[in-house]
């Protein structure tokens, strides 16, 4: 890598073209899985392939890097693994990849292999886990709606870690809503000991939009059946009770 003198760049701007190439990259992603959704044949499945350099959205991200180089302020042409500060321009481009692919949990970069990202589920409304942010969700502040979520995920991600035990359902799926077959009705992972096999995954986040999942699909919930057998039963008393009366009359 070269050893020539390089301009300094204050470290505000730093974050902010760190955070620039962040989102763009995060939109590199979403397009991948836009792709994909549309046409699975054809395009590359964003669960096992990073980035397509070819996109729009990557080649703006690259081209801030380039501009870097170009004005001074570091050398793109070191090794990835040999980090120099920010001169070594490519080690620092490679490591905010890996940072977003961590971020949506993409496997092999240190999250949870579940392919869940909560800034991609703000932002853009799904992620690679088919996910989709509920009409519920406040988008005011989509920022601190991100905040909020990552804080539910961590806090109980540490519930496990503290706890020392992990259901089958979560090692499945990771923290996810889910419908059971033999509770018949929507709960989150992590507790339950029903197997995978009697489970289907939810895109709901809360429990309100996850017992409407359920109803859009019609799956069978416990409470809707006690409530059809409390009408049954009701509308049973009533034909008695026009019985008793047609045969007083008669």
């Amino acid at each position: 890598m070269s050893r020539r003198s390089f301009k300094k760049l204050a470290e505000k701007h730093w974050q902010a073209l760190r955070d620039e190439i962040k989102m763009l990259l995060h939109a590199s992603r979403d397009c991948l899985r836009n792709k994909y959704n549309s046409d699975p044949i054809h395009n590359r499945d964003p669960r096992t392939f990073a980035f397509n350099a070819g996109d729009g959205y990557y080649g703006e991200a690259f081209g801030i890097i380039r501009a870097l180089s170009v004005l001074g302020y570091g050398d793109y042409h070191g090794a990835v693994n040999t980090p120099e500060e920010r001169i070594n321009l490519q080690w620092w481009f490679d490591q905010i990849q890996k940072e977003v692919l961590k971020e949506e949990n993409y496997p092999g970069m240190g999250g949870n292999d579940s392919h869940e990202c909560d800034w991609c589920l703000v932002h853009y409304g799904k992620d690679s886990a088919g996910r989709e942010r509920p009409e519920s969700m406040d988008l005011s502040d989509r920022e601190g709606a991100y905040q909020a979520l990552k804080s539910l995920r961590e806090a109980r991600a540490k519930d496990f870690a503290d706890r020392g035990d992990v259901t089958d359902d979560f090692k499945a799926f990771g923290d996810r809503w889910v419908y059971c077959g033999q509770h018949l009705r929507p709960h989150k992972t992590g507790w339950c000991t029903v197997g995978v096999r009697d489970k289907i995954v939810l895109r709901a986040l809360n429990e309100k939009d996850a017992i409407l999942e359920c109803r859009e699909k019609s799956y069978k919930l416990f409470a809707d059946e006690e409530e059809k057998r409390r009408i049954d039963a009701q509308v049973e008393a009533e034909l008695e009770k026009a019985k008793k009366r047609l045969a007083g009359a008669l």
